[in-house]
């Protein structure tokens, strides 16, 4: 399996480093498999792919960032110091890639998965595509209301093991939020459209 997944690269090297730290306090290391220790190998530059348009690149999905979603729970138990909700920032940092482009699109599932929240929280600016339908709005607005209850939940739980190791609080936060009506139809829609 090729790794096309910028969180298998993450989660590789932070159990790399901390198995460095193990080594060097005595105790055995944390096996990685197969994923992880090809990522081991790989840096997000690689995973970037040149389009017919000039300066737009991007990295293609593939069935193992699918597959990465339902690992995240057992990666997470194996490297319980992995700071998950940064990981995508920090990657593609420490990569070089953010200096490389001036906007990244994450575009992800209209799903609170693993992966999903991580592009969120990597996000400064979040743009909703929505249909110019009420029960599109309604949904919308549904979602947002789960986001709220799980990005209070996350900072709940992970906010008092950051005090008390001293380091700073996460909170999920963006510059900007937008939605993007799509399929606008300014004869029938434009009431509605107005209101969203």
């Amino acid at each position: 399996m090729t790794t096309n997944c910028t969180w298998c690269i993450a989660l590789a090297a932070h159990l790399q480093t901390d198995n460095q730290r193990r080594i060097y306090r005595g105790d055995a290391p944390l096996p990685l498999d197969d994923t992880l220790t090809e990522a081991l190998g790989v840096k997000t530059a690689d995973l970037i792919q040149n389009t017919h348009w000039h300066n737009i690149d991007l990295i293609g999905a593939q069935l193992n960032l699918y597959w990465a979603e339902f690992q995240v729970p057992v990666w997470r138990m194996q490297g319980r110091g992995w700071k998950l909700w940064d990981s995508l920032t920090d990657t593609l940092d420490a990569d070089g890639v953010l200096d490389d482009y001036d906007l990244i699109f994450i575009d992800t599932p209209p799903a609170l998965g693993y992966l999903t929240i991580n592009g969120l929280a990597a996000a400064d600016i979040l743009l909703v595509p929505m249909g110019e339908s009420f029960l599109e709005f309604d949904s919308t607005a549904q979602f947002f209301d789960m986001l709220h209850t799980t990005f209070n939940s996350i900072e709940e739980g992970e906010n008092p093991a950051a005090r008390a190791l001293g380091r700073e609080e996460m909170s999920f936060s963006w510059d900007a939020v937008r939605a993007v009506v799509t399929r606008y139809d300014g004869s029938q829609q434009a009431e509605l459209a107005g209101l969203m």
